[in-house]
């Protein structure tokens, strides 16, 4: 029997989603099917399957079934997710071409995914982070500086509110809500600035690698 969850990923909905599932997976379930914050798993082998997150954000349809297509030929299952609101594909039901790992889930045309949930039998080989990594860290940048700058928005309204509340409890009140919002604000912050220091390095390390491999293929060819 199938277990479903709910759950919203309100400004983590890459790095966070990507940990949250890779831990369930290590609980022996995996990922079937996803509508925005409703997640349905079936059971499996305790760390059989490994996720990681791919922003497609801008893409055309037609690029990210290509991608869905590349990454299927590669044995990597593939997922649509929408992380604004709705309904990870709107109204309409998506439909699957192929099964097992090859699978790709077709969006229907109301609504694209900004993201792709790519899953994959996991082995002793590293999880191999796709041309995304540029595009990650950009995501968060945004985030980062969208926090930035509602947090500064409500700092200069809870001073505005404290000076003119004159002991009403009504505004004391909302005071603290605000206080309490700054800072589950500056919390997330400070984890998007970590997890933004953690796609660079994941950058730097591609690139190490990749010049690496070049420098053997050069060698071999010598």
């Amino acid at each position: 029997m199938n277990k479903k969850y709910n759950r919203l990923f309100l400004l983590d909905a890459v790095y966070g989603q990507e940990k949250w599932l890779n831990k369930m997976a290590q609980r022996g379930l995996r990922l079937v099917s996803v509508n925005y914050t409703a997640y349905e798993f079936e059971t499996c082998d305790p760390g059989q399957y490994e996720y990681h997150i791919e922003v497609v954000k801008g893409k055309t349809k037609e690029e990210i079934l290509d991608r869905q297509r590349y990454l299927a030929r590669r044995g990597i299952k593939s997922i649509p997710k929408s992380i604004s609101n709705n309904r990870t594909v709107g109204n309409a039901k998506a439909h699957s071409i192929g099964s097992g790992e090859s699978q790709v889930v077709i969006v229907p045309d109301l609504k694209l995914p900004e993201l792709l949930i790519l899953e994959r039998t996991k082995d002793s080989r590293e999880f191999e982070i796709h041309a995304d990594t540029a595009v990650r860290d950009k995501y968060y940048q945004r985030l980062r500086t969208v926090v930035t700058m509602v947090e500064f928005c409500l700092m200069i309204l809870v001073v505005t509110v404290a000076l003119t509340a004159n002991g009403s409890p009504f505004l004391t009140g909302l005071v603290l809500v605000m206080v309490a919002v700054i800072l589950w604000l500056a919390f997330t912050l400070s984890r998007l600035t970590e997890q933004a220091f953690h796609f660079k390095e994941q950058k730097r390390m591609r690139k190490e690698q990749l010049r690496k491999q070049q420098e053997e293929e050069q060698k071999r060819q010598g």
